[in-house]
C-alpha cells in the first residue's frame, strides 16, 4: 500500500463530527445544552410559552494550545447546522472594525433568511486569539460585548478562544466560560489506534504509547508524528516499532540541531515547505527568525516580483 506525503492525516482525519472529538465531553456536553437554549430561544412560539429562559449569547473556552479548541468549537456550531463565521484578533482591534464585522453578518443573514425563507443557516461566530490582543486593542472586544447586548432580535451563539481565562468581569447574563483539558493518553490511543486500522498499519500498545509520549498530550503533534514515522520507516509491509520510533527521533534532533538560522530563513523565503516544516524552521529561535524575516521580507517581496515580471 503506498503512502503520499501530501495525504496529511491532520487533514484526513480531522474530527467531522461530535462523535470524532477526543476528551472533554462533559464541555462538549454543556455546549450543546447552550446552543440547544440559543435555538429554543430564537424559536418565537417557545418564547411565548417559556419566557424563563436566559442563556448568555457568548462563551469563552480557554485551555493550551494543541487542545483542540477552534476544532471543537467548529464541530459543534456546524452539529447544529451554523454558517460558521470565524475572526481572529486581527479582525477586532477596534470598535469601526467590529461595528462593520456584525454589520456584514447581520447583513448577510438577511439576505439569507429572505432567499431560502424557513431553511436558512443561522450564523454562529467563533473569535480566535482574544488573548493575542493587547490592552490597546480591547475596544473591538468591548465594542462585541455592547452589539451582542443591544441585539434583542436574534442570538447568534458567539465562541470566543484564548489560552488564559477572561480577565475582565462581565454579567453572567452575556457570558460563560469553560476551561479543555488536553485528553487522556487513554483517549489519544484510541483514536490513533482508529488511524492505524484504517492506514493497514501494524503496531503493537507500547510503540503506541511512545508516541503519545513523545506527542506530550498534542493531539495534533502526536497524529503528525506517528504519520512522520510511518513515512520514514520504509517498512512496505507497515510494522512499525519502537527502533523505528526512535530513528525518528534522534533523526529530527540531529536536524534540529544543525539547522542555523541562516539556513532556516532561505529555506521561509525559497522552499516550499509544509506546515510542520514551516514551524521546525520558526522554532529553531523564535526571536532571531522573527528578525531575520523582516529584515529580508522587502528584498524577497522585490526579487520576486522582478522574476515574476521577466517570466512574463
Amino acid at each position: 500500500m503506498t503512502h503520499k506525503h501530501s495525504n496529511q492525516w491532520l487533514q484526513k482525519y480531522h474530527p467531522s463530527k461530535i462523535a470524532d472529538i477526543i476528551g472533554n465531553v462533559r464541555v462538549i456536553r454543556s455546549l450543546k445544552e447552550w446552543i440547544q437554549n440559543i435555538q429554543r430561544i430564537n424559536n418565537t412560539d417557545t418564547l411565548q410559552n417559556d419566557t424563563q429562559i436566559s442563556v448568555p449569547p457568548i462563551t469563552f473556552l480557554y485551555g493550551p494550545g494543541g487542545i483542540g479548541k477552534s476544532c471543537i468549537a467548529e464541530t459543534v456550531l456546524k452539529h447544529f447546522n451554523y454558517h460558521v463565521y470565524e475572526l481572529n484578533a486581527g479582525e477586532i482591534r477596534s470598535k469601526k472594525r467590529i461595528q462593520n464585522v456584525f454589520e456584514r453578518i447581520m447583513n448577510n443573514y438577511s439576505v439569507s433568511m429572505m432567499q431560502t425563507k424557513h431553511t436558512q443557516r443561522t450564523i454562529g461566530v467563533i473569535m480566535d486569539e482574544i488573548d493575542g490582543m493587547s490592552c490597546g486593542d480591547k475596544g473591538g472586544l468591548h465594542e462585541l460585548f455592547h452589539i451582542i447586548k443591544q441585539n434583542k432580535d436574534i442570538v447568534h451563539p458567539v465562541i470566543c478562544i484564548s489560552n488564559r481565562p477572561y480577565d475582565k468581569k462581565i454579567s453572567s447574563e452575556l457570558y460563560q466560560e469553560f476551561q479543555l483539558r488536553f485528553p487522556t493518553d487513554t483517549d489519544i490511543h484510541k483514536r490513533l489506534r482508529y488511524i492505524c486500522k484504517k492506514e493497514h498499519i501494524s503496531i503493537d500498545d507500547a510503540s503506541l504509547h511512545f508516541i503519545i509520549k513523545h506527542g506530550k498530550c498534542d493531539i495534533r503533534r502526536t497524529i503528525h508524528f506517528l504519520q512522520e514515522v510511518v513515512y520514514s520507516s520504509g517498512n512496505k509491509q507497515m510494522d512499525v516499532s519502537i527502533s523505528d520510533i526512535q530513528s525518528v527521533i534522534e533523526a529530527s534532533s540531529t536536524v534540529h540541531n544543525d539547522f542555523n538560522i541562516f539556513d532556516a530563513t532561505r529555506d521561509v523565503f525559497n522552499i516550499p515547505l509544509t506546515r510542520y516544516k514551516m514551524v521546525q524552521s520558526y522554532s529553531n529561535d523564535k526571536f532571531l527568525m522573527s528578525i531575520m524575516i523582516y529584515e529580508n521580507l522587502p528584498e524577497q517581496l522585490i526579487q520576486k516580483k522582478l522574476n515574476t515580471s521577466t517570466t512574463m
